[in-house]
Order: C-alpha cells, then sequence, then structure tokens
C-alpha cells in the first residue's frame, strides 16, 4: 500500500531538517518496513525488528545498525567511509486511524566524550 512518508531530523534536539516522499510501510508481525526513495533517488529502507528491538537504516551499500548495546558500524558519507558507533536510546510507536508515528532516538559516539543524540520523526500516513 501507498504511503506518504514524512521525516524529521533532530540533532542534540534541534530541528535540523524536514522532508516528505511516496513510499510503502508494511507491518508484520515481527517487524515494519519504511521504503521510499528520497530527493536524489536513492532508495531507503528502515527497518524496525520487534523481537530484537533494534532498528536498520539501509541507503545504497550502506547500513546502520542500531540497537540497545552500543553497536559499531562502517557508514558510508559524501567524504567517504566512517567507522561509527551508534547506540539505541528510545523506539516508539504511535498509530490513530491511518496515521502512524514512530520516534527513534539513537546516539553517535565519535569518541570516548564527544557524542551526538540523533531523533528521526517519522509520520507515515497510508493513502
Amino acid at each position: 500500500m501507498d504511503s506518504k512518508i514524512k521525516i524529521i531530523t533532530y540533532v542534540d534536539s534541534e530541528k535540523i531538517h524536514e522532508e516528505s516522499y511516496l513510499g510503502r510501510y508494511t507491518e508484520q508481525l515481527d517487524s515494519q518496513k519504511i521504503i521510499y526513495s528520497d530527493k536524489n533517488n536513492k532508495k531507503i529502507k528502515i527497518f524496525i525488528d520487534k523481537i530484537k528491538e533494534s532498528v536498520s537504516i539501509e541507503k545504497d551499500d550502506s547500513k546502520m545498525y542500531l540497537a540497545y548495546t552500543k553497536t559499531s558500524n562502517d557508514y558510508s558519507t559524501q567524504y567517504g567511509q566512517m567507522k561509527l558507533e551508534t547506540q539505541l536510546v528510545k523506539m516508539s510507536k504511535m498509530g490513530k486511524n491511518n496515521f502512524t508515528l514512530f520516534e527513534i532516538v539513537y546516539n553517535i559516539h565519535f569518541g570516548k566524550n564527544d557524542k551526538q543524540q540523533n531523533k528521526l520523526k517519522i509520520l507515515v500516513k497510508n493513502i
């Protein structure tokens, strides 16, 4: 089923980006998937595993895995490959009628005492 997908990105509680796309949202007993193509026509897949309580975000050949334990990821950026340590802080889902709101909060650790907290708010409207 087609869905309107609105994504709002926050870094350290400051809203830095908002975008809307058409895509697909599917829910199964053990997982949820959000798939869309961004403005550069790059396919984005957000996979929420209900059993493992984890999130993976795939874009092209890059995959960021978020779990409640600190995880190391090799992530491609426009500046090249980076090694990131990530840790899921909070994951929630609220739904009403044909709207579903996901909130995914995670930390990116750049060093021993240097981290950034990111939050994704993903609003899905089934059309």
